[in-house]
């Protein structure tokens, strides 16, 4: 049963999804190799400083841990010291583009859509429970490290993506209020995201 429902689920984000012509441009542009190093300073690139790291652990929302059993309420609850231990991890996984392995594995839940028949795997929208430190780190980079008249400021990178018009209407989960998974920073430009049908 969960190798039957983990194909539905693998099915739904892969390229049999998309257009000949999207996977085409796909292809074309994973082959090209970025760049992250720049002289250039940008305001989306620089270290994250420990009020951001508060803002986002602040800003996040009760959630089931993932598989390292790391709950929310626990980074709440953290020492001043601890969280600067924490900061210097989140700014190494920034600047050194080394993503903890463990942070890619999830425990998935499948949740039977209302009204739908029990025995078709496409039924069953799939819920990923993963680390909390992770769902951090990712409000982290959200987030920029100024503040205007007390008021906190736009998040970094979907500030910086609106103001380029580096995203189009197909990227939906760019604006601010919308959960986005960019983690690597860019030296100059976000040439190509690709998300996944949200199921």
């Amino acid at each position: 049963i969960a190798n039957t429902l983990g194909s539905a689920f693998a099915n739904v984000s892969s390229e049999d999804s998309y257009s000949q012509t999207f996977i085409n441009y796909k292809r074309q542009q994973e082959k090209r190799r970025i760049d992250f190093n720049t002289l250039t300073s940008f305001d989306h690139n620089v270290d994250f400083n420990f009020y951001e790291l508060k803002r986002a652990i602040r800003s996040s929302h009760p959630s089931t841990p993932g598989p390292d059993g790391i709950h929310h309420d626990m980074l709440k609850n953290l020492s001043k010291k601890s969280l600067g231990l924490l900061l210097i991890l989140f700014n190494r996984i920034w600047n050194e583009h080394v993503f903890p392995m463990a942070w890619n594995r999830a425990i998935v839940i499948p949740i039977l859509k209302p009204g739908k028949n029990t025995e078709d795997p496409s039924s069953y929208r799939p819920i990923a429970l993963t680390s909390c430190l992770c769902k951090t780190g990712e409000n982290d980079q959200r987030s920029i490290n100024t503040c205007s008249g007390g008021k906190e400021a736009s998040y970094r990178i979907s500030k910086w993506i609106q103001i380029r018009s580096q995203y189009c209407g197909q990227y939906f989960n760019l604006r601010n209020g919308n959960k986005r998974r960019i983690y690597h920073k860019k030296a100059s430009s976000i040439d190509f995201l690709l998300y996944g049908k949200g199921i």
